[in-house]
C-alpha cells in the first residue's frame, strides 16, 4: 500500500510454488488510483504452458513456459536463497503477467538508511525488459542471513520513488 495525494496505491500479490521453486500460479490484484485490475496466471509445468486470465470480464491468453518458471513472486525468493548463497542468478525471464527478461548487476555493499537505521546491504541494479517497455531500478538486499529486501529505489513519471521494508 501506498498513497501520494488524491492517488493510492494497493496492490496485493500471492504466489504459489513446487517444492522446487517452480511457479504454479500468481494471483496479482492491483488498484492504481482509478485503474483496478485482477488477473491469475495458471502454469501448467507438465504441458509447458501459462495461462493468464483477465478476472472480472476480461480475456485470457496462453505462452510457453521453460522448464521451472518462475513469477515474480518466486523469483525474489529465488534471488534471496542465490545471494545467501553468494550467487547471483544469470538473467531469465520472469513472468508477471506477461514474460519479462529480468537481468540483475552487482553493485557492490553500502550502508543505507532504512527506518532512520544504517544496514549494510547489498547494492542490485535490475533492468527489466517487458514486450512494450523496459525499466531500471535499485535494489537493496541486507546482509541478514535471509537477504532481507530492506530498499527499493523506482523511477515513476512523477520521480524517483523510495520504498522502506516496514517490519
Amino acid at each position: 500500500d501506498a498513497a501520494l495525494p488524491g492517488f493510492a496505491v494497493r496492490d496485493r500479490y500471492q504466489s504459489i510454488v513446487d517444492s522446487g521453486g517452480c511457479s504454479l500460479e500468481l494471483d496479482k490484484q492491483f488498484a492504481h488510483g482509478q485503474r483496478k485490475g485482477h488477473e491469475r496466471t495458471a502454469f501448467d509445468l507438465s504441458r509447458a504452458v501459462a495461462k493468464r486470465e483477465t478476472l472480472g470480464g476480461g480475456g485470457s491468453s496462453e505462452m510457453t513456459l521453460p522448464a521451472c518458471p518462475k513469477d515474480a513472486l518466486a523469483f525474489l525468493y529465488f534471488l534471496r536463497r542465490e545471494l545467501a548463497q553468494g550467487r547471483l542468478p544469470p538473467a531469465q525471464t520472469v513472468y508477471f503477467g506477461a514474460p519479462y527478461q529480468v537481468r540483475l548487476e552487482y553493485g557492490g555493499t553500502q550502508a543505507v538508511r532504512v527506518i532512520e537505521e544504517r544496514v549494510e546491504a547489498d547494492r542490485l541494479a535490475v533492468v527489466v525488459k517487458g514486450p512494450a517497455s523496459e525499466v531500471r531500478f535499485e535494489v537493496f538486499f541486507a546482509r541478514d542471513a535471509a537477504r532481507t529486501l530492506v530498499l527499493a529505489r523506482v523511477p515513476f513519471p512523477m520521480g524517483v520513488f523510495s520504498m522502506e521494508l516496514v517490519r
